[in-house]
């Protein structure tokens, strides 16, 4: 019996690129729209105008002297300045007690936070009841699987306090090299400098973020000794690209969390963190794993674009002037499998009792 043959349908490279760059684009357009419904809830509950007017506090700024200065900027313009029938006043003075509070408030925090001398943290080993039982007992040791008594490289027997000690020995050993290592990672980010920072930030603005710890790549240089052919040894400079932790301080007036997330952030979908970006940053993300050269060069013909609701909501005096930066939103939180699927990464079957965790990146509400 002869089947009729099954017609398929082959699609062209272009026409799924196309198809991909759609659903991207999408995706894009998806967490978008919820970004600026996130900025939109925070700028409502007046956390940004409560933030504005303590830096004013902590620079000492008022309504007089925020009007003098731009007076004064008019006249360095060669602008006339006007009283407009303004009635005299007495002058007024504004002291300025706020900046050398918040600052001795700051020292003294960093001080008991961050000691310069030594650590403000520590890794031992966890105390295991069953195993501080052991160290007083003086049975002999047996192995389980066969019932001998075990001994020593040297035949002599063992008993269980020998054997626990040796154990907890070994894990402070274990521990004492991770605590070295760690504490030579957190060196290496300037984990200190950056934590000083979040310090300042929560002593101004009642806030402060650390970002981390996130994966950097780290480019190593070391001469290392090296025999040629005929047997002479010449130094070498040996470069070492490796992946390595480190934390970044992050001004909180660029981080927009879920608003649903109440008093705990871990307890809300994800969070958005704006940067800004030159041209020549942007292609340097080419470089870096994890991006998409297609979208890199879309954003790039485009050029710099703005958040509409970021544009209208913001003030005049923080608002940023530079009109050439790129605005790059990174996006941390929970992300539909359709969308993962459509950015060309594989999230295995869908279920939706799984949380799926991502991190996307987007410029010009373009995924890149």
């Amino acid at each position: 019996m002869d089947f009729p043959q099954e017609t398929v349908q082959y699609e062209d490279e272009q026409a799924l690129r196309e198809k991909q760059e759609e659903k991207l684009q999408s995706f894009g357009y998806a967490l978008s729209r919820q970004r600026d419904e996130w900025i939109r809830n925070r700028y409502s509950a007046g956390t940004d105008k409560r933030w504005l007017e303590d830096l004013d506090q902590y620079n000492g700024k008022d309504n007089v002297n925020r009007a003098a200065s731009q007076m004064m900027t008019s006249v360095e313009q060669g602008y006339p300045v006007t009283t407009q029938h303004a009635k005299p006043h007495r002058s007024t003075v504004y002291i300025g007690l706020t900046r050398q509070k918040t600052n001795a408030a700051e020292a003294r925090i960093a001080d008991i936070l961050l000691p310069t001398d030594d650590r403000n943290w520590g890794i031992k080993p966890t105390p295991e009841p069953e195993l501080m039982g052991m160290t007083s007992d003086d049975n002999m040791a047996v192995d389980p699987n066969t019932g001998a008594p075990m001994v020593d490289p040297q035949g002599n027997p063992l008993r269980k306090k020998d054997i626990a000690r040796a154990v907890m020995e070994m894990a402070r050993k274990k521990a004492d090299a991770m605590q070295n290592e760690i504490d030579d990672q957190l060196v290496q980010c300037d984990y200190n400098g950056e934590l000083r920072k979040v310090i300042h930030d929560a002593a101004v603005l009642g806030a402060g973020v650390i970002k981390g710890p996130v994966v950097t790549n780290r480019t190593r240089k070391a001469w290392q000794p090296y025999t040629d052919a005929q047997g002479a040894q010449i130094q070498q400079i040996e470069i070492v690209k490796e992946l390595s932790p480190a934390s970044f301080r992050v001004d909180v007036r660029n981080c927009f969390p879920d608003p649903g997330c109440g008093e705990n952030i871990h307890s809300g979908k994800g969070i958005y963190e704006r940067q800004k970006l030159t041209a020549k940053q942007v292609r340097d993300l080419a470089k870096q794993p994890g991006y998409m050269k297609e979208q890199l060069r879309k954003v790039l013909e485009e050029g710099p674009k703005r958040s509409a609701t970021m544009q209208e909501l913001e003030s005049e005096e923080i608002r940023d002037l530079a009109r050439d930066t790129y605005e790059l939103w990174e996006y941390w939180g929970e992300v539909e499998h359709e969308d993962l699927e459509s950015a060309g990464v594989s999230a295995g079957e869908k279920d939706v009792l799984r949380s799926i965790s991502a991190c996307v990146v987007m410029i010009n509400n373009t995924v890149v």
